[in-house]
């Protein structure tokens, strides 16, 4: 939305979303600090566990930002003191009034107990009030006598003395000021035993905040052929994208004479499906999926027909989420190698990457957010673009912990670090 112009002179800066032990820090430092004060629980023996912020951030708060993990941790301690008082384990302080340091003599009639006049109903009116009112009534009459009138719209009729609106003015300021009699609070927060303690763990999420939303990253603990997982980059950070591909039907292939296409006994020659709200570049991601598919069947098992007589359908889960984007090439290409070849590949492993007609393994963005998701989803073996080398080494030692990481310049070097055998 930013006119090229304009932006071709900013700068921008990207900023990545924090990393799972950065949301635990920012808990345990700022936000959960704040929570009980705004509670009413500094000082409580009130706490959440290393384990139940851990699960907090990874089922219930995934987004980049910390903000709806605020809000979990404020309800949980809201509860948390809902229950205080349930049981009768606090001693709330009394209300204190505020002392009135200009009008000391009220507080003194506050603590003796003497009448103090209503200030919505006074029942007398202050000398000082008669005079402004006579006095104004004074230069009322005084302008309605020299009327002379700067417009000739009878609606503006200012008069011409300046001073009237002045003395007018002055004349209320100088009015008795009324002090303010209502009764101001201090409400401070409840006294909790030293002796009482409420530690909230993981299991008592459930009950404090609902179930989680985010239960798995995983749809498969074993893959079948066909089935491969890839990295995806979300507005809430990385995530994990399967790719699924099945056989819908396969017929023998007998090639047509009279045009010279390859058609199988039906009349119909081997097609793709695809379904997942799938933007236009990823569409075009897949057919350059399925094309350099078949030509590389082609060239390592010239006789295998596979693709030649086989309706396949490629579909990725969670049909209502809209995906884009080319960086599911290469996951695309394995699943489909993967059914022809009827290979199951290795689980832990995950691949994110475009492809391009002669296999080759184009950069992509998001790498950080990506191998974060792969780090949760426990897999051991990340496979990305060589070009995108300084985004992988950019990254922490503590996220890069587990993970094996494998630069890839072109698709041959995919199927032996996944397990397939062409």
């Amino acid at each position: 939305t930013i006119p090229g112009p304009l932006l071709d002179r900013m700068e921008i800066i990207r900023l990545s979303g924090y990393l799972a032990e950065e949301k635990l820090e920012i808990a345990k430092q700022y936000l959960i600090p704040q929570a009980k004060t705004s509670c009413g629980l500094e000082g409580s023996n009130v706490s959440l566990t290393d384990k139940s912020i851990d699960t907090l951030v990874k089922n219930y708060c995934r987004e980049s930002g910390v903000r709806n993990l605020k809000k979990h941790i404020e309800k949980i301690f809201r509860k948390a003191t809902l229950n205080i008082v349930k049981q009768d384990i606090a001693i709330p302080y009394a209300p204190e009034p505020i002392l009135d340091a200009q009008n000391p003599e009220l507080d003194q009639d506050r603590a003796t107990g003497a009448s103090i006049p209503d200030q919505d109903h006074p029942s007398t009116t202050s000398n000082n009030d008669s005079e402004v009112t006579s006095k104004s009534e004074k230069n009322l009459d005084k302008s309605s006598e020299n009327s002379d009138i700067i417009t000739s719209d009878p609606a503006l009729n200012i008069p011409k003395d300046p001073n009237f609106l002045d003395d007018f003015f002055d004349d209320n300021n100088k009015k008795e000021k009324i002090p303010n009699l209502t009764n101001k609070v201090v409400n401070r927060p409840m006294t909790i035993p030293d002796s009482f303690t409420m530690t909230i763990d993981q299991q008592d999420l459930k009950s404090y905040i609902g179930p989680p939303l985010y239960t798995t990253d995983r749809l498969y603990s074993e893959t079948k052929p066909g089935v491969i997982m890839g990295l995806a980059w979300t507005s809430l950070g990385g995530s994990s994208l399967y790719i699924e591909s099945i056989v819908v039907y396969r017929n023998k292939y007998e090639p047509s004479g009279d045009s010279g296409s390859e058609k199988n006994n039906n009349g119909h020659a081997g097609n793709l499906i695809t379904t997942g709200q799938l933007g236009d570049v990823m569409k075009e991601s897949t057919k350059i999926a399925y094309t350099y598919s078949q030509s590389l069947l082609n060239q390592l098992q010239p006789s295998n027909d596979f693709f030649k007589t086989s309706s396949i359908h490629l579909h990725v889960p969670e049909g209502a989420t809209p995906k884009d984007g080319p960086s599911a090439g290469v996951t695309m290409t394995t699943s489909l190698l993967s059914l022809a070849l009827n290979q199951s590949t290795d689980p832990n492993v995950a691949m994110t990457g475009e492809i391009t007609l002669t296999g080759k393994v184009l950069k992509i963005g998001g790498l950080r957010e990506k191998v974060i998701a792969a780090k949760r989803s426990g897999i051991t073996r990340v496979l990305f673009p060589i070009d995108n080398i300084p985004d992988w080494e950019d990254l922490p030692e503590h996220v890069k912990e587990g993970i094996e990481g494998c630069p890839i310049n072109f698709y041959t070097e995919i199927p032996p670090l996944v397990g397939l055998k062409l």
